[in-house]
């Protein structure tokens, strides 16, 4: 139903989520077919989770009962009518949702629709669609209480959407758009009064909402790493690309100081810090490509951005040592950077290993374990002479394991690549400092590891 601006709003603010696949708009669809749609893809175990609906608002009224008046939705006819639309009343949109188990309700429900949320006859027991979407279970239902302006939807589906599936709070999104309305009255009256919204926000909402922000936060560095870079042939695009990054990372560090020292948020500490560090190297190594496309000298570019990186893994790992990945990526940068480990560098060499032991040993679905474990042999200052069977060894292994168990999030195999990578085509420059003797200067065993574990 939305018209083709709040199409392109909404595909644009769920660009980061990688569902662009599930995004599907329905263009003047009938309430039958907006039903067995919805009916459908929960049967099939894949319900909607957000649902936007821009259509008229219509009033029923029976002039037999004056009294007996609503306002509904006006949904397209399939019969033939004076009008080609034909109003769908609160007691049907609640009952379609009733029709839904708990578990295939949608979690939220956006009414862009004229007086969608009147409460004009308070008598009616299903007073208007919002409410009755509400109390049929939807824990987030939106809507306006008087007629909308088409500017007005158009402004608060551009600002919403972009802010909520960034892991904004609703409430904060839901001020800041009624107050953007209110700035701009002249343009659209009073649509900032208009504004309704019925939120049944769980106890944790907080909570989760830092865990979705974290997984978010992710999918925005990995869309501008397997994506933006490909893009990318100017200056300017360059120049986008890092102000993209950069706002993200802005928006990590908020949440690393606001969870530094924190004891009950621990483990949202150390991942907030450790996207926070990739993402201060993913800008690096966009300084690193930028120095090879347009043939420009980035270097000092990249050391700075690497040095912030190393300093976000040195803080999670001093958080917890059992955290065996922030510590092998702070490793993996000092010795990037200076070409060495100090004798707390190689306690800490020693520690993390005994942590990534340990975790294969009590897991057999730790596969992160061994992409550690990998790369502490690769950055051993004192190699043994078996290093390279065994790093060959623990890549295998880590194919095995993330092979027997279901991966959510990050592929550990890809990820292990693009880390192996790294030492293949980016630090063996001369600005960089790891030393011959380390298998990290190895290629014939950089390539071999990579062959087992990501096919390029």
């Amino acid at each position: 139903m939305p018209r083709d601006l709040q199409k392109g709003k909404i595909k644009e603010a769920i660009k980061f989520l990688n569902e662009e696949q599930h995004f599907e708009p329905m263009d003047n669809a009938t309430f039958a077919e907006f039903s067995a749609e919805l009916r459908k893809a929960a049967n099939e175990g894949n319900p909607y989770t957000h649902i936007h609906i821009l259509a008229h608002g219509s009033l029923i009224f029976d002039h037999k009962k004056p009294s007996n008046f609503e306002y509904g939705i006006a949904f397209k006819s399939d019969t033939p009518l004076e009008e080609p639309y034909k109003a769908t009343s609160a007691e049907e949109i609640k009952s379609l949702f009733e029709s839904l188990d708990n578990d295939h309700l949608p979690y939220m429900v956006n009414y862009m629709v004229c007086d969608g949320a009147n409460f004009t006859n308070g008598v009616k027991p299903n007073k208007n669609p919002i409410q009755a979407t509400f109390d049929a279970g939807v824990p987030m239902v939106l809507g306006s209480q008087f007629p909308l302006s088409m500017p007005g939807a158009d402004y608060f589906t551009k600002r919403f959407y972009k802010a909520l599936f960034r892991g904004v709070d609703v409430r904060k999104i839901l001020g800041d758009v009624r107050t953007g309305l209110y700035k701009k009255s002249d343009d659209f009256g009073f649509d900032w009064v208009s504004l309704v919204a019925y939120l049944d926000l769980p106890k944790n909402y907080e909570f989760e909402l830092l865990k979705n922000k974290t997984n978010i936060q992710l999918n925005v560095l990995n869309h501008y790493r397997d994506k933006g870079l490909n893009d990318s042939e100017s200056k300017d695009d360059f120049i986008a690309l890092k102000a993209n990054v950069s706002r993200t990372l802005d928006t990590l560090n908020e949440e690393v100081i606001a969870l530094q020292g924190d004891s009950r948020n621990e483990e949202l500490f150390l991942e907030y810090c450790g996207l926070l560090a990739s993402g201060y190297k993913r800008l690096a190594y966009i300084e690193h490509v930028e120095s090879g496309a347009l043939n420009s000298d980035t270097t000092d570019e990249q050391i700075k951005f690497l040095k912030k990186a190393r300093t976000q893994y040195q803080m999670a790992s001093n958080q917890n040592l059992s955290h065996h990945w922030s510590s092998v990526q702070y490793l993996s940068l000092q010795m990037v950077l200076t070409g060495k480990f100090t004798d707390e560098d190689l306690d800490l060499w020693h520690a993390t290993r005994l942590a990534a032991e340990t975790a294969v040993n009590n897991n057999s679905e730790e596969y992160w374990a061994f992409g550690t474990l990998m790369e502490l042999l690769l950055l051993n200052p004192h190699p043994a002479t078996n290093d390279a069977e065994r790093l060959i060894a623990y890549a295998n292994a880590l194919v095995n394991t993330a092979g027997n168990v279901e991966i959510k999030g990050t592929d550990p195999l890809q990820s292990t690549y693009e880390q192996l990578k790294k030492y293949r085509e980016w630090w063996n420059a001369p600005a960089f400092k790891i030393p011959q003797k380390l298998l990290a200067k190895n290629m014939d065993l950089l390539q071999k590891a990579i062959a087992i574990v990501w096919t390029e």
